[in-house]
């Protein structure tokens, strides 16, 4: 269960960290909030900042594809889960059916 644990902790940290300046290491950003607009972007959370340092861009991107990953992975876990339902609906109508009107299918 620890593992768990650790591995939520890891996700906020890394989202507070996605949404927060000094996280980026610019010059007299520590000051500011996730929500402040930063200077020449107004609006621009600092998420969305450009930075010039190669390295840093190929890291945001393979967070961003490890998250995205991880969405459709979850999207898929939930088709299966409806279309599995929608089977075990349509078995317990037809046994319904089947048994005749006013049975109802035993738990």
């Amino acid at each position: 269960m620890a593992d768990s644990a650790d591995q939520t902790s890891e996700f906020f940290d890394w989202m507070r960290k996605m949404w927060t300046p000094e996280a980026y290491g610019l010059p007299g950003m520590a000051a500011m909030s996730a929500t402040t607009p930063m200077p020449g972007f107004p609006g621009m959370p600092a998420l969305f900042t450009p930075t010039t340092d190669p390295k840093e861009i190929e890291r945001r991107i393979n967070e961003l594809q490890a998250v995205e990953n991880w969405l459709r992975m979850n999207v898929g876990f939930i088709q299966m889960t409806v279309k599995t339902l929608e089977l075990q609906k349509s078995a317990l109508e037809s046994m319904t059916a089947k048994a005749g009107p006013g049975a109802s299918p035993s738990r």
